[in-house]
């Protein structure tokens, strides 16, 4: 929707924040809201990943709705990419792809963790 006049919603926005906040938290709670939701969640993750919705359907087929490290299927898919080329490497579960952040996609701390895993696996 556009305004005729942005500082007037600047202002309105920043004076009814907390009213604002409130509709929205109710509208997400909707079947209409939870749908958008999603919806717009997705062309975001499309844009910033510079992928198509054809070709993240293409990998998510390809994938079996698998993640490439645990196999498990995968609810909410995430994009997985090299933070330093930017390329996509696959889809990973939620939880995979947190370790990777976590780790800092540091290949010596995962092999690390690996070993001290199994050093107490028996414990």
């Amino acid at each position: 929707m556009a305004y005729k006049n942005k500082d007037y919603m600047k202002i309105y926005s920043r004076k009814n924040r907390k009213r604002i906040r409130k509709y929205q938290l109710k509208y997400k709670q909707t079947e209409k809201g939870k749908l958008n939701y999603q919806i717009n969640n997705k062309k975001r993750k499309f844009i910033r990943h510079n992928i198509t919705p054809e070709k993240y359907l293409l990998m998510l087929n390809s994938q079996e709705n698998k993640c490439l490290i645990c196999g498990e299927i995968m609810e909410h898919p995430q994009i997985d990419h090299n933070h330093k080329t930017n390329k996509i490497r696959g889809l990973l579960c939620r939880n995979c792809n947190l370790v990777l952040g976590l780790t800092r996609e540091n290949t010596a701390t995962l092999l690390r963790a690996i070993d001290y895993l199994n050093r107490y696996e028996k414990m």
